[in-house]
């Protein structure tokens, strides 16, 4: 996204484009050694600047458009990584696997590219992607937003988030029933407590798929994360 100076303009011969040697070295960025009449040009890849991230998978895109992986958050929290066919990733074994085998609620270490975007959330390429827990929680639905409505009344608290459904199958709205056994936690594994949820809370709610049919659908929570 900006304009670079080769000293020369390109050249079209018999259909063979000809370019300045530095072409490859200021747009490509390549290695470029002339000796002569001999011009070697060798990959810059090796001097990428790398980072390691752990983190869980919160949203897996797969379609024709784009290809990423949203970990440690939603919205505008968190890390994407895009990814393409160079991208290896490999399961809690080791084996090769593709995109379609992850799934949220998976703990993962990807090896990415320092460079990132100034968006919220930050995105990056993506060289590899190791599954470190594979425990994905098929039977679970997913949505992220903030909390609108919080009511205890009968004695079970429900929380109503509204945002974003996580899953195909996942209302961007819904109503939640809190139970003893609901895990209550900050998105850095930190144990919280009912008491620390409030209105407007950024929250990611996990339930059981069954809910009533009624608008927003009511539920209940199996994990809540504040974020």
């Amino acid at each position: 996204k900006m304009y670079k100076s080769l000293g020369a303009a390109p050249v079209n011969v018999k259909g063979t484009l000809y370019v300045p040697a530095n072409f490859f070295s200021e747009v490509l960025r390549a290695s470029v050694a002339v000796d002569g009449m001999k011009v070697s040009i060798t990959s810059g890849e090796d001097d990428v600047k790398k980072e390691t991230t752990s983190g869980k998978i919160t949203e897996v895109i797969h379609n024709e458009n784009r290809k990423a992986v949203h970990i440690n958050g939603t919205g505008t929290e968190g890390i994407i990584l895009n990814v393409d066919e160079s991208t290896i990733i490999r399961d809690a074994e080791g084996k090769n696997i593709e995109l379609k085998d992850l799934a949220k609620e998976m703990e993962i270490e990807a090896v990415h590219s320092m460079a990132m975007t100034m968006s919220l959330p930050p995105q990056t390429y993506a060289y590899e992607i190791s599954v470190k827990s594979d425990k994905e929680e098929k039977e679970q639905l997913a949505t992220a937003g903030a909390i609108t409505d919080i009511n205890a009344e009968g004695g079970n608290l429900r929380v109503t988030i509204k945002g974003q459904g996580l899953t195909e199958q996942s209302p961007s709205e819904v109503i939640l029933s809190l139970t003893p056994e609901t895990i209550i936690e900050h998105k850095d594994g930190k144990a919280m407590k009912a008491s620390d949820l409030t209105a407007d809370a950024e929250i990611i709610g996990y339930y059981s798929p069954v809910m009533t049919k009624s608008l927003p659908p009511i539920g209940h929570a199996i994990k809540i994360v504040l974020q």
